[in-house]
């Protein structure tokens, strides 16, 4: 009976582990993403700087018309534009403040514990140690056994 305790134990564990790891995992990355997405803007915006440039020394040396400049640098400026939006984030991030883990740490550590609770009360626990008693009484016939 002890052992099926300590597996409710363990499998507990495990499912409050495998809710939390996000959680804290996400707390500890975001500074990371976030400057890893400015970065990205960064170098965006110098790359179209760049060929900016590069596209008004053609114009001055004569070897870009004046209509395909103007063309060349709507496709930079909409090729920028498109980088951005697809930088965003697509769904809003969810930031997990302390009053929310501390709620959802109420919350991993009361469910089991009502469950037992309620085990306790409706479950069958007598049932299942006078099984064992019984399985155990019928294996050793000869011999007298106390619980």
């Amino acid at each position: 009976m002890t052992l099926l305790w300590v597996g409710i134990g363990v499998m507990t564990l495990i499912a409050v582990v495998i809710v939390f790891w996000p959680l804290l995992k996400s707390r500890s990355e975001r500074p990371v993403a976030e400057e890893t997405e400015a970065d990205r803007t960064a170098q965006n915006v110098a790359i179209f700087r760049e060929r900016l440039v590069e596209l008004e020394k053609e114009l001055d040396a004569g070897t870009l018309t004046e209509s395909a400049f103007v063309d060349l640098k709507t496709e930079l400026e909409k090729n920028l534009l498109i980088d951005a939006d697809e930088s965003r984030p697509a769904a809003p991030v969810m930031r997990v403040g302390p009053s929310q883990l501390v709620t959802i740490t109420l919350i991993a550590l009361l469910v089991p514990t009502f469950s037992f609770g309620l085990y306790a009360y409706l479950g069958r626990a007598d049932d299942v140690a006078s099984k064992m008693a019984m399985d155990v009484w019928q294996q050793a016939p000869g011999r007298v056994i106390y619980l």
